[in-house]
């Protein structure tokens, strides 16, 4: 993935985070990386993010998101990973975790590329520990992220917790995307998610 790719995967990845609360997709704008060194690109598009958004950077690579509702209700927050670039097909941006309105955490493959809103294609995911899971997914209204549902949040929450990685596989009719994404620290930012999650459900 090229460098513009990448700040376009960190900047839908931040979009995503916004759904529970409409944000506007195309105020975030497109950040510039300045650096070939790949985390210090990561860190520089991560302060470039949109407005509104205040990001953390966890360990090994997390990222927690937090974006205001112009609104006045509650946040919208979120844990999130960029895929391995130099393993993945350009189309997957990353993985999100996400807090929803009734309290469950949502899970998401977000893509760079958008998609049909009826786009609902079968998705591998297996960890490198050996444990494997096919579902289908839905497509998000914006068509740029792909909702798991409840079986495939079971299998993170049972068995990414001491996984390094997973292997991403989206399968439909007219495309594959493939990629691999670092979980390493998905344990403890996921516990710091469930805490950080608004109690008022917005």
């Amino acid at each position: 993935m090229t460098k513009l790719g990448l700040s376009g995967a960190i900047t839908i990845l931040a979009v995503a985070a916004t759904t529970a609360v409409e944000a506007e997709q195309n105020n975030l704008g497109a950040p510039v990386c300045a650096t070939q060194n790949q985390r210090e690109c990561d860190m520089q598009l991560l302060q470039q993010m949109g407005k509104g958004s205040t990001v953390t950077q966890l360990d090994a690579g997390w990222q927690l998101v937090r974006t205001r509702n112009p609104s006045g209700g509650a946040d919208a927050v979120s844990i999130m990973h960029v895929a391995d670039t130099r393993r993945s097909d350009p189309g997957l941006a990353g993985l999100s975790f996400s807090c929803q309105r009734d309290g469950a955490i949502g899970v998401a493959l977000i893509l760079l590329q958008p998609m049909s809103p009826d786009f609902r294609p079968r998705v591998r995911l297996e960890s490198n520990a050996g444990h494997m899971s096919e579902v289908e997914a839905s497509t998000d209204p914006a068509g740029r992220s792909l909702l798991l549902p409840l079986s495939a949040q079971s299998v993170a929450a049972l068995n990414w917790q001491q996984a390094a990685e997973i292997n991403v596989a989206i399968e439909s009719n007219k495309s594959s995307i493939h990629g691999t994404i670092r979980i390493e620290g998905y344990a403890p930012a996921l516990r710091l998610l469930n805490s950080t999650c608004p109690t008022v459900r917005y």
